[in-house]
């Protein structure tokens, strides 16, 4: 009943006062940036206004650090960290137009990817144990048979920084696992440093950075 009456006296207002419909939109806008404003949000348009009802993720492009509003800086990712985990021909992608665009910074973002190929560099070797801890039997074997003939190295490294029992059983498990496509092979090596990089936000491992040697 409420709403039914709520609609009829908007419909009595506006055929009586049509003003009223053309002051309505201003008003809501007001009242939409000045709250903004008040939790330290500063609006540029009634477009954007409208346009963020849509919006999921927020990202901020700052020099410095959030010293107002609302925010909490958590912690900071650089592009190279991002680009490490998203699949190839997308990651090509992003290379391709950060070149067009930022064609001098594209070394120094190339040099922060993380790779699997770079762990010797990047993984202590006190932290491979506490990395075996944290992951499953089967999803270290699949990780090693994913270096199986090109990456032989990085197994090695891995499995030389842990107990020589241990080491022995996993290659000798390995001789069973069935060989991986190279899309399932990204597909694990992506999650393995997924992993990395959430044991080093909580402070379980350290990771040196990619390129500080």
């Amino acid at each position: 009943r409420i709403g039914h009456a709520l609609l009829n006296a908007i419909a009595v207002l506006i055929i009586a006062c049509p003003c009223a419909l053309g002051l309505a939109t201003p008003m809501s806008i007001m009242v939409g940036t000045g709250r903004g404003a008040q939790a330290g949000v500063l609006v540029k348009s009634a477009e954007a206004l409208q346009g963020f009802e849509q919006v999921d993720t927020l990202l901020i492009d700052k020099t410095g650090t959030l010293t107002e509003g609302k925010p909490k800086l958590v912690g900071i990712e650089t592009i190279g960290e991002v680009l490490s985990l998203i699949p190839s021909d997308k990651r090509d992608n992003l290379v391709g137009f950060l070149k067009e665009r930022y064609e001098s910074k594209l070394p120094i973002i190339q040099k922060g990817l993380f790779t699997v190929e770079g762990l010797p560099d990047l993984l202590p070797r006190n932290a491979v144990p506490v990395v075996f801890r944290e992951l499953d039997q089967q999803t270290v074997l699949r990780l090693l048979a994913t270096f199986r003939g090109s990456n032989d190295a990085v197994a090695e490294y891995l499995l030389g920084n842990i107990s020589s029992r241990m080491a022995d059983q996993y290659r000798e498990d390995l001789k069973e696992i069935a060989a991986v496509t190279p899309g399932e092979a990204e597909t694990i090596q992506r999650e393995f440093l997924t992993t990395l990089m959430d044991m080093r936000r909580r402070g379980v491992i350290t990771i040196s950075k990619p390129g500080a040697k």
